[in-house]
């Protein structure tokens, strides 16, 4: 979770963190007892709040507190001491607790190798489960639960908890961890039961579709089209320019001259417009063509056959030809049917 895009909506971290811990908690209380839930309040914390933030009353007597801590770093030993203070506090208000949830907004730190190849062992989580031990050891009945950021995200991404989550963190980028979980969640939901794989065909519709949806793969291969046609459209123009450059019989080849030049404008506007495809499919942004297709048509045919009635010309046969060679793989390529194809937005 990126905790730097919280909505804290101008109260101070801890506070609007415990006031979405108590959202989380209620809504929580609510699926798991159901009926059996008799109410669930929210503690006026100005006065000192008992050691809780919130608790629950079950039916039958037992009471469920709930802690949030906003440790968003190294969780100290004196930060320990707190938990351990505020869980004796709440079991001396409130005795009939008998599950006791600790939030805060981080994964606990682990077994890991130190300095000298060493392994540490004195770590946030082996100081959690010696808490924990002691203090259930203490209060015989009584069950510690950690609400970590893994279990605050995974409670976040309920279905139910959406209003929520929008509402603390509406600017939040969607992960590929919450796109996951929430395909999991409904492949083993509704979808198991709607959907078949031995019966899935992938025909036009689905090639369609991922060209569309714009996968890795389709990006790839758009990219490695587009660069052909960048290179060819490249040498066309190249190609004109010498022949622009060498050429001395302007009258005889007037004609010639005015073709080449009017393809090569052409060329120009399909070259901008695949450097801008190009780059759109590299940073995975939306792409709309620019391009009126009537405005930047080529006859290739026309050119091409053009070129071969002046190709007698010995002073500018070579440029000539070369001309024509480039004009003829762009025309084999298909290059009006490619850049075509990305007239309509490609996600």
């Amino acid at each position: 979770m990126n905790w730097q895009h919280f909505q804290t909506y101008n109260e101070a971290p801890t506070r609007a963190f415990e006031t979405m811990c108590n959202q989380l908690f209620e809504l929580w209380c609510r699926k798991t007892y159901h009926e059996a839930l008799k109410a669930v309040t929210i503690v006026n914390g100005s006065g000192g709040d008992g050691g809780v933030e919130s608790f629950a009353t079950i039916k039958n007597g037992t009471v469920i507190g709930m802690q949030a801590k906003w440790f968003l770093e190294s969780i100290s030993s004196s930060q320990f001491q707190q938990i351990r203070n505020s869980i004796k506090t709440a079991l001396k208000v409130r005795p009939l607790i008998k599950k006791y949830i600790v939030c805060i907004p981080r994964d606990l730190s682990s077994d890991r190798i130190g300095k000298g190849g060493k392994v540490v062992e004195d770590t946030e989580l082996s100081r959690w489960e010696k808490l924990k031990n002691k203090l259930e050891s203490d209060y015989p009945g009584l069950e510690i639960e950690l609400w970590n950021e893994t279990r605050l995200l995974t409670n976040l991404q309920d279905s139910d908890a959406a209003g929520i989550r929008r509402y603390w963190f509406e600017k939040s980028e969607i992960s590929k961890e919450l796109i996951i979980y929430s395909y999991e969640k409904q492949k083993s939901g509704w979808l198991s039961q709607k959907y078949t794989p031995l019966l899935h065909i992938q025909g036009q519709m689905h090639r369609n579709i991922l060209k569309f949806v714009g996968t890795l793969g389709d990006r790839q291969s758009s990219i490695k089209k587009l660069n052909i046609i960048r290179q060819q459209c490249n040498k066309f123009l190249k190609a004109c320019d010498d022949y622009f450059q060498f050429v001395r019989d302007t009258l005889s080849q007037e004609q010639l001259i005015y073709e080449i030049q009017r393809s090569q404008n052409q060329i120009k506007k399909i070259l901008d417009e695949v450097e801008h495809v190009i780059d759109a499919l590299k940073n995975e942004q939306e792409i709309t063509s620019s391009i009126d297709e009537s405005n930047w048509y080529i006859d290739f045919a026309v050119l091409i056959e053009l070129l071969r009635q002046y190709e007698h010309s010995r002073e500018n046969y070579f440029h000539i030809n070369e001309i024509k060679k480039t004009a003829k793989a762009l025309w084999e390529n298909e290059i009006h049917t490619i850049i075509s194809g990305y007239s309509f937005p490609i996600r």
